[in-house]
């Protein structure tokens, strides 16, 4: 609901200035936020923390009551209809499904922050210090999307794309042949500074093509078809998450936050 809504509300134009900022304000939250959460667990208990948690997702979701759609609401939902009009356009269709598999690569990464903090605490062996380096991440995280609103230009990012390659997998590569607090720092600010390049990508041009072919008015079966994509490669990589936590094997999570 909230990626259909932001794309009625907001012309693809202004995308990029609504996302940096989105993110930004997003960013400093999670600059704030997970210093109290860890020094709250370190100094009580998960308990109290994931109280305070349910408490602000009650809020959120009473907010959310407020906000309507400006999509007509005697309109119809169809994802057999939205695929045949697909169909109808080849190259259109076959853009869509380069679209989603990325979609789905982009959903099976998600693991990579929980991951990332799973090893941090069991590095460092204390919530407060992940609480701390997670505010560092985001702290560049911001940075780093300033930057990118500030020097890019649509059409002008492959330079930006091929760092946002290279810098992380000189960091996976480091992790995996020297496993050790400094190599996972490095690989955490790297994700930090480059993830950021790419989310924000994907997320100001999930809907082009589809405003492109000129199927606007299919924007929630769209929205739905990458969710229900994210969803599934999520199922599946936390799935993996759970089979490796069974063998209480330390190894298996380095290997699996390298694949990520």
């Amino acid at each position: 609901s909230y990626n259909t809504l932001r794309h009625e509300m907001v012309s693809r134009k202004s995308m990029k200035t609504f996302m940096v900022i989105s993110q930004v304000l997003t960013l400093f939250v999670g600059t704030v936020v997970p210093i109290i959460l860890g020094a709250l667990i370190d100094t009580s208990s998960f308990a109290k923390a994931s109280i305070l948690v349910i408490v602000v997702c009650i809020i959120q979701i009473i907010l959310s009551l407020f906000i309507k759609s400006e999509k007509p609401e005697n309109s119809q939902f169809s994802l057999k209809k939205y695929f045949n009009k697909l169909k109808e356009n080849t190259e259109t269709f076959k853009k869509m499904k380069s679209l989603y598999f990325i979609d789905f690569i982009y959903g099976f990464g998600t693991i990579q922050s929980i991951l990332l903090n799973v090893c941090i605490i069991l590095q460092f062996g204390s919530n407060f210090t992940l609480g701390i380096l997670t505010s560092v991440f985001s702290v560049l995280s911001m940075l780093s999307i300033l930057l990118f609103n500030k020097f890019t230009k649509a059409g002008k990012r492959t330079w930006l794309y091929v760092l946002s390659f290279l810098i992380p997998t000189i960091c996976v590569i480091w992790f995996a042949i020297q496993p050790s607090w400094i190599s996972l720092v490095a690989y955490d600010i790297a994700i930090a500074v480059c993830g950021i390049w790419y989310k924000t990508t994907f997320e100001i041009y999930r809907n082009g093509i589809l405003k492109e072919a000129g199927l606007y008015n299919e924007i929630t079966e769209h929205q739905t078809m990458i969710e229900l994509i994210l969803c599934f490669a999520r199922v599946i990589s936390f799935g993996i998450m759970i089979l490796i936590s069974l063998f209480n094997n330390l190894t298996l999570f380095y290997i699996l936050l390298c694949i990520s």
